[in-house]
């Protein structure tokens, strides 16, 4: 995991897609860390892994909050897994906090807007 950090500067503002070569970087950069985590490589299971997935998209957002492929992302990502969980319960906690995060990127970008 250290290895796949190295590179990733989390201190940046996040500003509109500027499509320069560091920011193409970074976008992988982040993309191949949380894919990564995705992974589940120390088999914590689906909700602690969901937890490390969505604090890197979170971390990730922290920088490129005017992508919305990443806000997509984060959302199918909690969507899609939690269609496949074996609990109902489970599955519709992790599909609202999906639809909590398209709202949360739709007031991000109507603020922009104003």
């Amino acid at each position: 995991a250290e290895s796949l950090c190295r590179g990733l500067l989390k201190g940046l503002n996040a500003m509109p897609p500027q499509t320069s070569p560091e920011e193409a970087k970074q976008l992988y950069l982040w993309k191949r860390f949380i894919a990564w985590e995705k992974d589940d490589p120390m088999h914590t299971g689906p909700n602690t892994m969901k937890r490390r997935v969505m604090f890197a998209y979170e971390q990730c957002l922290l920088v490129f909050a005017h992508h919305p492929e990443i806000w997509l992302e984060a959302a199918y990502f909690l969507e899609n897994t939690g269609k496949n969980l074996p609990k109902k319960e489970d599955s519709v906690a992790w599909i609202d906090e999906a639809a909590a995060l398209y709202e949360r990127a739709i007031s991000h970008f109507m603020k922009q807007n104003q």
